[in-house]
C-alpha cells in the first residue's frame, strides 16, 4: 500500500484548565484522542472544526453515519460535487461564511440543535458522486492531451495519473483480497472470487464503512485537516490496522 506523506499541521485546541488562550499543537503525523464515553471527544472535534485558521480546510466525519447509498450514484459537475461533499449544498450563497453554511447544511444544526455535535451524517452519495466527478475530470484531461498530441503528430501515450478510484481499488485489493470491488458506470458493485456480481449496497457494514472512509480521505482538498470520530466503528481490528497504517 502506498504510504501517505503527512504534512506539518497546526491544530488549535481549547484553553487548558485555568488558562484563557487557545493552545496550538504542531503535528506531523496523525493525532489520536482517547477518552471514555461521554468525556467530550466528539464535542472537541466540533470545537476544532470551528476554531481552526480560516486558510485551512477542516473536514469532520461523524461516528454516526448512514452507510446506505443509491443503486445509481448521482453524477454532477466537479464544482457542485465538491460543494455538496464539503458543505452539504450545491452552491455557496454570496456573502455567507463557509463555516456557517457547513454547520447549517451539512450538520443540520438549525434543524436539530440538540444533535449538532454528533448527528447522523448522510453523505455517502455525495462522496461517491465526487469520486466519479474526479474520475471523469481526469479522463477528460487525458482525452484532451491525446488529441493535442495527435494534432502535433506525437504518437506517444500521455502519462496517466491515478484517480481516487484507482487508489481505492488498489488499497481494497490489499486489505480485502477475497472480495473484488468495481466502481464504474455510476455504480458500485462487488463479487467474491468468480461468483456473480452484486450491488455494493449489499456489502457488509465493515466493507461499506471501509469504502466510505477511503473515499472521504481521498476526496478532501490537499492540505486539509481530517477529523474522524470513532474510526473503528464496524471495522474488524485487523482491517482497521491495515486501513490506517
Amino acid at each position: 500500500m502506498n504510504k501517505i506523506e503527512m504534512l506539518n499541521k497546526k491544530l488549535i485546541f481549547p484553553p487548558r484548565k485555568g488558562k484563557s488562550e487557545n493552545e496550538p499543537l504542531e503535528c506531523s503525523e496523525a493525532v489520536v484522542i482517547i477518552g471514555a464515553n461521554g468525556s467530550g471527544k466528539s464535542r472537541l472535534g466540533r470545537w476544532i472544526e470551528e476554531h481552526q485558521e480560516s486558510s485551512q480546510v477542516v473536514h469532520r466525519i461523524s461516528a454516526q453515519k448512514n452507510l446506505d447509498f443509491s443503486e445509481y450514484v448521482p453524477l454532477t459537475s466537479m464544482e457542485k460535487a465538491i460543494n455538496e461533499f464539503l458543505f452539504g449544498i450545491s452552491a455557496i450563497p454570496q456573502g455567507r461564511e463557509e463555516l456557517q453554511i457547513k454547520m447549517m447544511q451539512r450538520w443540520k444544526a438549525n434543524q436539530r440543535p440538540e444533535l449538532s455535535v454528533t448527528p447522523m451524517l448522510d453523505d455517502y452519495n455525495q462522496v461517491l458522486s465526487l469520486l466519479f466527478a474526479k474520475e471523469n475530470n481526469r479522463n477528460s484531461r487525458i482525452v484532451d492531451q491525446i488529441r493535442e498530441m495527435q494534432s502535433e503528430g506525437n504518437d506517444q501515450s500521455p502519462t496517466i495519473s491515478d484517480s481516487p478510484i484507482d487508489v481505492i481499488q488498489r488499497i481494497w485489493k490489499d486489505i480485502l483480497p477475497h472480495r473484488k470491488l468495481v466502481i464504474e458506470n455510476d455504480k458500485v458493485t462487488a463479487a467474491i472470487s468468480n461468483s456473480d456480481t452484486y450491488h455494493g449496497r449489499e456489502m457488509s457494514d465493515g466493507e461499506r464503512v471501509a469504502l466510505y472512509l477511503m473515499a472521504q480521505c481521498l476526496c478532501v482538498p490537499n492540505d486539509s485537516i481530517l477529523i474522524i470520530d470513532e474510526p473503528e466503528i464496524h471495522l474488524h481490528k485487523s482491517l482497521m490496522n491495515k486501513l490506517w497504517s
